[in-house]
């Protein structure tokens, strides 16, 4: 017989090493995603009631000095809870925490809102955004949309931070799956003629707090940390996502993702149905301030059956709530005496569950993580877009079904104010007004045309006299304050050019911008205001 013997003593207390030290490493991961996560919350909570009082202080008499300070720390605080929003993310990602939500929602919608969200970023850098969809984007697909409108507005956001001159264009092709018939592959597309990067940096762009250089960070600012979540939450969702760049050329985006087909809510669609009685009887409490806003709202979800009760401001609401109860909210965000965020955090920390949606004129990344950290559901912009308001109530009222979305109806603008000075000498008359959103909401209902005139006539004459008082006394803040209340009007009455300018207004304003660019801008709005009553008084005569 051979035998042979080994001493095996240094190889086995090298794998126990080994061993010991993965668990190590693997319990140290766990407890830095923990830590993370739990500073995250715990920084978070502070942070909310500071951002809380700036906006309290913002509506205090303040001198200019101070105006700055305060519009200086109130930018960098919503950053901050930028950051801590995504480290939070990037933590539940990585430890496996983050659950999607399985919920049918509309492509086609969901790309509109995106495109609502950025819009103001795009216009305030001059740039040009286009969205190229196909027709089947209209099917009704199960998913996260939240997850899904997170990822776009990342790579979005990106796009329009690193591009000073050009656009961005976004695509979307759907293509059968062709392993699986009930599933489509959604490919999306953004591409910018951004600064572009290098093919060195393109290999580290996905790790965390990763930036070009220290250049890059300077000017455009940023964590880092956005692409490292889109990545993470692109491949949650089973998707791939590529990115291909050429320094000083732009940068591509190109995500892919598969998505199940909602056959339910297809065939829902499909019928010929009276969607009001999903809605009867449901108590809604409405808390806004503007007037016009209220009746707009009000009477639209009247025609489905809910019964609505008004609030004009968040002290109201929270005094409301502790007395009845609501199957649903829809809460404004900015708000005289208490705005929608405090009187948000306020209705959280009493325990109250019922759902709470934002409506806001400004759906901005930033304004939406104030919203949902505060305890809101769901955004939804103004002017509100029926199908889609009424989606998002089916969504926060745990209802499996969508209504089939009305397709992007956002209007170009027109840009040539000379176009719309009122009458030209050898021409017919131009007709400012388009009723087409008032007659989809309140059909064939001339007493709530005739309010809304009313509303609207009264409105636009405070609005400039109180608007050019203010740009006399140099109350900046004042007037973008007055102009975002205002800015929705014109939407409702299908004067979109009204509605750029006054928003032109509020962003001028809030920047303190040149004197004589606001004078001029109020001079267009105030010319294009007075055509909409001229036309407002003859219809009403008509109509009498």
């Amino acid at each position: 017989s051979i035998g042979i013997h080994l001493d095996v003593s240094y190889q086995k207390n090298l794998e126990k090493v080994l061993t010991e030290a993965k668990e190590e490493a693997v319990n140290l991961a766990k407890s830095r995603e923990s830590f993370l996560a739990s500073m995250s919350h715990e920084i978070r909570t502070p942070l909310n009631a500071i951002i809380g009082m700036i906006r309290e202080l913002k509506l205090t008499t303040l001198n200019h000095d101070q105006k700055i300070l305060i519009r200086h720390a109130d930018a960098s605080s919503v950053h901050l809870l930028s950051l801590l929003n995504n480290i939070l993310d990037l933590s539940k990602t990585t430890s496996g925490n983050l659950q999607l939500d399985r919920t049918s929602f509309n492509l086609n919608a969901l790309f509109n809102e995106v495109n609502t969200i950025m819009r103001q970023l795009v216009i305030e850098k001059l740039l040009d955004i286009t969205f190229e969809l196909p027709p089947a984007l209209n099917t009704n697909y199960f998913g996260d949309p939240g997850r899904i409108r997170q990822v776009l507005i990342n790579i979005i956001g990106n796009a329009i931070k690193f591009t000073d001159k050009g656009g961005i264009r976004v695509t979307c092709v759907i293509d059968e799956d062709e392993e699986r018939n009930n599933f489509h592959s959604v490919t999306i597309t953004v591409a910018d003629t951004g600064i572009g990067m290098d093919a060195k940096f393109l290999a580290v762009i996905y790790n965390s707090f990763s930036q070009e250089n220290s250049g890059t960070y300077s000017k455009h600012g940023g964590s880092g940390l956005g692409m490292a979540l889109t990545k993470q939450l692109v491949e949650l969702m089973n998707g791939q996502i590529d990115v291909s760049s050429q320094k000083g050329v732009g940068t591509t985006v190109t995500i892919r993702i598969s998505l199940e087909k909602c056959e339910e809510c297809q065939r829902f669609e499909s019928q010929v149905f009276d969607y009001s009685h999903i809605f009867e009887g449901k108590q809604i409490l409405l808390v806004e301030d503007n007037e016009m806003n209220r009746l707009v709202a009000t009477s639209m979800l009247v025609r489905y059956g809910m019964i609505v009760t008004e609030a004009e401001n968040g002290a109201v609401a929270v005094d409301m709530l502790s007395k009845s109860s609501f199957d649903l909210i829809l809460m404004d965000v900015q708000m005289p005496m208490m705005d929608g965020i405090e009187a948000t955090t306020l209705i959280r920390e009493q325990g109250i569950a019922t759902p709470i949606i934002a409506l806001t004129a400004n759906a901005f990344k930033a304004e939406i993580d104030r919203c949902l950290a505060a305890g809101m559901n769901d955004i939804a912009s103004k002017p509100y877009e029926e199908t889609v308001l009424l989606n998002k109530l089916l969504q926060a009222l745990n209802f499996k079904i969508q209504l089939p979305a009305a397709g992007n109806t956002e209007k170009k603008l027109q840009d040539n104010i000379a176009n719309l000075s009122g009458k030209n000498s050898d021409g017919p008359e131009i007709n400012y007004i388009n009723l087409d959103y008032i007659n989809k909401i309140a059909p064939d209902n001339e007493a709530f045309r005739n309010e809304l005139f009313m509303i609207f006539l009264n409105q636009s004459t405070q609005f400039l006299e109180k608007a050019r008082q203010h740009q006399i006394d140099k109350k900046y803040f004042e007037l973008s304050t007055l102009a975002h209340q205002f800015k929705p009007q014109g939407a409702y009455l299908g004067v979109d050019t009204l509605s750029k300018i006054i928003g032109d207004i509020e962003y001028e304003a809030y920047h303190e911008k040149k004197d004589k660019k606001l004078i001029s801008l109020l001079n267009q709005a105030s010319i294009i205001i007075e055509g909409v009553n001229k036309e407002i008084k003859k219809r009403m005569v008509i109509l009498s």
